[in-house]
């Protein structure tokens, strides 16, 4: 599923949902419900995501840095002290994707 992925948020925004469909169904017609499921849940990214999801997948060096980052964020406090919420940090680091 991995490779699926990675093809599917390589793909230009306007091609993104007909592929996602399409991978889906693939996915459905050998069997593969999970995956089926998971490829459909994906969301379409903002232009500025999918800018970084293309430099990430094409380029290992932005990958690790980008991870950097996402540690960095993770361990930082924000300006009142509290540290930011999980879910920010999940968006702004990349999964390997």
């Amino acid at each position: 599923m991995a490779d699926e992925l990675d093809e599917l948020y390589e793909v230009k925004l306007e091609e993104f949902t007909a592929l996602r469909t399409k991978l889906a169904a693939a996915a459905k017609q050998r069997g593969d419900a999970d995956t089926a499921k998971q490829i459909s849940a994906a969301r379409k990214p903002t232009a500025a995501a999918w800018v970084v999801n293309r430099l990430a997948l094409r380029d290992q060096d932005i990958r690790k840095r980008l991870a950097g980052l996402g540690e960095r964020l993770r361990d930082a406090p924000h300006r009142d002290g509290r540290r930011p919420h999980p879910g920010v940090v999940r968006r702004a680091a990349p999964t390997g994707r």
